[in-house]
């Protein structure tokens, strides 16, 4: 539950940083709701925990009033990628790398650069891995206390 709790203090963050453009890197802003997404996937099977995380990012990233098309397409590459993470059963960090990789070229897919696809997904891959030793940090933590 600590887990939890603390994910959804780190997606609300996340969220209101990418949308300040307050941790863009050269220009590109890395994909910080996907990339925290599947690795908290590797971590939390429960998928209501899932959806209510992905449920807040989306929320947290589009306020407008409506549901346009672009937000649909973002809820399902979310929701997909969350869900690769079960189905594709190899090393955790090439699932997780290869999911992540996916996932950032579909959301690149409305202005497609390849540069910027690129440039992107490196960053992706860096966060994958600062997020993963959070995540662990605050499962052993939590184990521990109980």
């Amino acid at each position: 539950m600590l887990l939890f709790i603390f994910s959804l203090l780190i997606v609300s963050l996340l969220s209101l940083g990418q949308l300040n453009h307050f941790l863009e890197i050269g220009g590109i802003q890395p994909d910080f709701g996907l990339v925290f997404l599947v690795t908290y996937a590797f971590f939390e099977k429960d998928w209501l925990r899932r959806s209510a995380l992905i449920l807040l990012t989306i929320f947290l990233l589009n306020f407008e009033p409506i549901f346009n098309l672009e937000t649909l397409f973002i809820i399902t590459i979310l929701f997909v990628s969350v869900a690769l993470v079960d189905y594709i059963k190899w090393q955790p960090v090439l699932s997780g790398t290869s999911i992540v990789f996916i996932g950032t070229v579909f959301m690149n897919l409305y202005t497609f650069q390849p540069k910027v696809v690129l440039l992107e997904t490196i960053y992706n891959f860096i966060y994958i891995g600062i997020f993963a030793l959070l995540l662990v940090f605050i499962k052993t933590k939590s184990q521990k206390n109980v």
